[in-house]
């Protein structure tokens, strides 16, 4: 009675679970479905303010860039009408064309003297714009005193012009640079519209954009492009900065923000996921059912069935069909599982099943419909041991209750040594080597199927044949009586072979062949395994290709060409009167288009060149690129020398032609060095060494030419090592010296500041200036330790100035070089820090050619070095090729124009115009002007009337020791600073 109560209160309990279950399933689903939606649609609205923002970014960087592009041109034409304040139409015309030459969105540049229009270009299609009084203009007037009281450019617009048309203006004030009065104004009109064409703007259709003005207050303006309704729904701005004031863009999709849908998927994942909960809990609700009907069936037939059951000594199992709970197990379960009877049938099958609980139930479902009663299971033991086992299932009826009758053997052994023996046989069929199988009189009596894919031959062509007929004849004629004394004498043999397959292809086979003896002594069969290693060669050929090639050009690199000279050189060894030549050649000008068009042009440029090279030369000579743009041509068996000067000119005037490279024309040259054995030398080995030394001294004389090799160089060469060497061990001994030259100020005449020059008191060869060493440190690598040296002791001096209170700037020369180095910046902060210098007196000097050598890897060091408030000065101005628009972005304090135009200021008319045109310039970006070289009092005179800041030179006086110049510091009065300053 007990077990019946029971019963039914797990009826009770499964129906309200099931309809508790159910409820709590839609909701849950229901829930999932509301939150998919927001999530969806908050997504899609962040997606498209992403969008919108990321499109209005490049229009509006896009106009930014083209009206900052086209506003250059009122610096340019400011300058110079501020040094030709009396030019005429024509000369004004005929600077603007210039300007204007390229591409832009400029209607017309002009200039207004006095306020009013007097210059105009071009001049047709804006004449009536001329005569035009921006004092008579109203609409004109605020952007016109803008620009004078801030003294730069303003831009206003857009505006209707005068001439017709919408543009807009932009102003910037002119002084006479001789008077320092107002000009007048520099206008330059923009074509509005199609500078909006050419940022994108007009062309788009997916976005709607309003633009409004806005001043240098903040202050709102009108919406003068798109709808103003755009700036209160969109959360999308972006301001665009221009010359006195900016524009905010604002922008929203055409289709909207966001669009409130249905999105079905969704609704029917959810209606998808809530059937699944509820058919789980059916099923659920319908095993517990099932199971209690079992249990219930099972309690009355127990008593009859258990005396049979428990008594054999079979492993039996009864199992619930649907579940797979263990009803019962017999007494030899119990023993063979480990487990406890209790333990046991509270388990279920696929707990001990090592199938997945899919599979089991699918086959239970199988035995309970008689479909399949024999399974072979993995079971798992109580102490953790998986056993292979028969299992024997029948279904029986208890009580209206379908149980699975199962008797289980365990077959473990059995399927070991089976898959033991399929193994064997899968890893003879899907070896990927040939595989042959021979008996003791060596035929065939086994091939897998490998060796039919490598040889082509079938497994029936080749039984009871001997695999000699496999053998090629570039095989060693001895071959099969090596292999049978190494398989006598060891039991084996392998090696290389030669095998010809069915269709008579001949290829490179690796072999090796076993004997099997059974008992010992006695040999069964033979094993021989092959594979095909053509592709092994292949590679093997392909990296001797690469090892002796270079991988651009696919010309002979350093190695073969080694190879080759040592050739040749036995060869004219053999044959009196032969002679050997190397020409080694370095493409000039090949920077310049490697850093213009990029690394892939240079990389075309390199093949070009190769080819042109090959195509120019004898059959028998040898083209080698060594790397870079350095080539060498070798040239054997050739009698005097004017057969090589005829090459080389041949090459040189080959070279002069354009490349063309994707449609564009790049010139470059090459210098040639030429080096003869056994002219120059006895060890063809030093033939290169000795072309490229020949090779710098064509570059030294101007490129584009050659030179022959002589012991000059070869001394030129020891020397600069020898410098090198030295120099190492002065830095290190303190041979080293600053020497100091005043820097004056030109109006007061006081001594403002010192250029420090480094000297070597070399033990042998005494005092010895920059330029005998300067040179060699930085084709050596030593450059970055000697500007460590002069970075140092400059700054201990300048401390030691500062604490004596005398204010003046020292300027410290250091290398381009130095910027290659991570510890350049490092070291100066570290040295700053150690001195507690006032960065303001401190200086370091670059020279024009050393920035513009990597303009953004300068122009990333000079500002760090700004932002630690030491001043950068550039040297020997004017005698590089630095660009206006480079100078205005460099953060450099100061010009210093090289000594050579100084020297004929007096006489040579163009020096000065130079001079002149140099100091305006700098005035114009506010930097201070230095004039090296200064000898005669005239220099002075005519530099203080040109509006020079500082001169430097002998006049004042040469570089000189410390003491030295602590004297003429002492006789100039220099300005005083608070040594106590940080």
């Amino acid at each position: 009675m007990k077990h019946i109560v029971r019963l039914k209160q797990r009826f009770l309990r499964a129906r309200l679970n099931l309809i508790v279950n159910s409820v709590l399933s839609v909701i849950f689903s229901v829930a999932i479905a509301l939150l998919g939606e927001y999530l969806l649609a908050e997504k899609n609205k962040q997606e498209n303010i992403k969008n919108v923002s990321e499109q209005l970014y490049e229009y509006r960087a896009a106009i930014e860039y083209l009206i900052n592009q086209n506003l250059e041109l009122t610096q340019g034409i400011a300058a110079y009408i501020s040094l030709y304040p009396e030019l005429t139409q024509q000369a004004y015309a005929n600077f603007a064309e210039q300007l204007m030459q390229g591409e832009h969105q400029v209607k017309n540049v002009s200039a207004a003297r006095e306020m009013v229009i007097t210059h105009m270009y071009p001049l047709s299609g804006n004449a009536e714009a001329l005569g035009l009084d921006y004092r008579n203009n109203a609409a004109e007037t605020d952007g016109v005193l803008q620009a004078i009281e801030l003294n730069t450019t303003i831009i206003t617009g857009p505006v209707n012009l005068v001439q017709g048309g919408i543009g807009l203006i932009a102003r910037k004030p002119v002084y006479n640079q001789t008077t320092g009065q107002l000009w007048g104004l520099v206008s330059v009109v923009l074509d509005y519209p199609a500078i909006m064409a050419a940022s994108g703007i007009y062309g788009q259709q997916n976005l709607n954009i309003a633009i409004r003005r806005e001043t240098a207050l903040g202050t709102k303006g009108e919406v003068f492009a798109g709808n103003p309704a755009i700036f209160a729904s969109s959360p999308v701005r972006m301001s665009v900065q221009l010359p006195g004031g900016s524009w905010i863009m604002s922008a929203a999709p055409k289709g909207g923000w966001n669009r409130f849908a249905i999105h079905y998927s969704i609704w029917g994942a959810a209606v998808f996921v809530m059937l699944v909960l509820l058919w789980i809990l059916l099923q659920r609700y319908r095993n517990q059912t099932l199971y209690n009907q079992s249990m219930q069936n099972l309690i009355e037939s127990e008593a009859k069935f258990r005396t049979i059951f428990h008594g054999h000594n079979a492993v039996m199992l009864l199992i619930e069909k649907e579940s797979g709970a263990i009803v019962d197990a017999n007494n030899a379960a119990v023993q063979y599982y480990g487990y406890s009877h209790a333990q046991l049938i509270s388990l279920k099958i696929h707990d001990i099943n090592q199938l997945s609980i899919k599979e089991v139930k699918a086959l239970r479902a199988k035995a309970a419909d008689n479909q399949d009663n024999f399974f072979v299971f993995p079971h798992k033991l109580a102490n953790g041991l998986i056993r292979q086992v028969e299992v024997h299932s029948s279904p029986v009826q208890v009580q209206g209750t379908t149980l699975l009758f199962s008797i289980i053997h365990d077959i473990t052994q059995r399927i070991e040594n089976e898959q033991r023996l399929k193994l064997d046989a899968k890893v003879f069929e899907h070896s990927q080597e040939g595989v042959i199988i021979m008996d003791a009189r060596i035929k065939v009596i086994s091939v897998n199927k490998a060796f039919v894919d490598i040889t082509g031959y079938h497994e029936d062509e080749v039984i009871g044949k001997s695999p000699r007929f496999l053998s090629a004849n570039k095989n060693k004629p001895d071959l099969f009586e090596l292999i049978k004394e190494s398989i006598q004498c060891n039991g084996f043999w392998k090696g290389e072979v030669w095998s010809r397959k069915k269709d008579g292809t001949v290829f490179p086979e690796l072999l090796s062949i076993s004997k099997l003896e059974e008992p010992p002594g006695v040999i069964t069969h033979f094993v021989a395994v092959l594979s095909d290693i053509t592709k092994i060669k292949q590679s093997e050929e392909r990296l001797e290709h690469l090892a002796h090639y270079d991988t651009l050009t696919d010309l002979p690199n350093r190695l073969l060409l080694k190879s080759r000279i040592e050739h040749a050189e036995s060869r004219s060894k053999r044959h009196l009167g032969h002679k050997i030549a190397l020409l080694f050649l370095d493409l000039d000008q090949f920077k310049i288009v490697n850093d213009s068009l990029g690394h892939m042009m240079g990389d075309e440029l390199l093949k070009q060149v190769a080819s042109r090279l090959k195509s120019i030369i004898r059959e028998d000579d040898t083209v080698a690129r060594l790397g870079g743009d350095e080539f060498v041509i070798l040239l054997e068996e050739f009698h005097n020398v004017e057969e090589l000067v005829k090459i080389a000119q041949n090459i040189l005037e080959h070279m002069k032609k354009p490349f063309l490279l994707h449609n564009k024309e790049a010139f470059v040259s090459t210098s040639i060095g030429i080096a003869v054995y056994p002219n120059d030398t006895t060890d063809a080995g030093k033939l290169l060494t000795f072309a490229d030394a020949a090779m710098y001294k064509a570059k030294q004389s101007g490129r584009n030419c050659y030179a022959f090799y002589t012991d000059a160089i070869t001394k030129l060469a020891d020397r600069k090592l020898k410098i090198a060497n030295e120099l190492k061990k002065a830095i290190q001994n303190d041979e080293l010296e600053l020497y100091y030259q005043p820097q004056v100020n030109l109006l007061s005449q006081q001594i403002i500041g010192a250029e420090a020059l480094i000297r070597w008191h070399h033990p042998e060869e005494g005092l010895l200036a920059p330029g005998d060493f300067i040179s060699i440190a930085e084709e050596s690598g030593i450059i970055h330790d000697l500007s460590k040296w002069v970075l140092r002791k400059g700054c201990e001096q300048l401390k030691e100035w500062q604490n004596k209170g005398l204010g003046i700037t020292l300027s410290l020369n250091v290398s381009s070089k130095d910027f290659n180095f991570a510890d350049f910046i490092t070291d100066i902060r570290a040295l700053i820090e150690t001195y507690a210098i006032q960065t303001q007196f401190l200086e370091l000097e670059l020279t024009e050619t050393a920035i513009m050598e990597h303009p953004q890897q300068a122009l990333f060091t000079l500002t760090q070095i700004r932002e630690m408030g030491v001043s950068v000065a550039v040297d020997d101005f004017g005698i590089g090729h630095s660009a206006i628009a480079y100078l205005k972005r460099f953060p450099v304090s100061k010009l210093k124009i090289d000594r050579s135009f100084i020297h004929e200021i007096e006489s040579d008319e163009s020096d000065r115009t130079l001079v002149s045109t140099i100091i305006s310039l700098a005035k114009s970006f506010d930097l201070d002007v230095v004039a090296e070289g200064i000898e005669h009092v005239a220099h002075q005179q005519i530099l203080v009337e040109l509006g020079c800041d500082i001169g430097q030179g002998y006049l004042y006086s040469k570089p000189v020791r410390r003491g030295e110049f602590e004297q003429l510091l002492a006789s100039c009065s220099p300005h005083h600073v608070d040594a106590g300053t940080p």
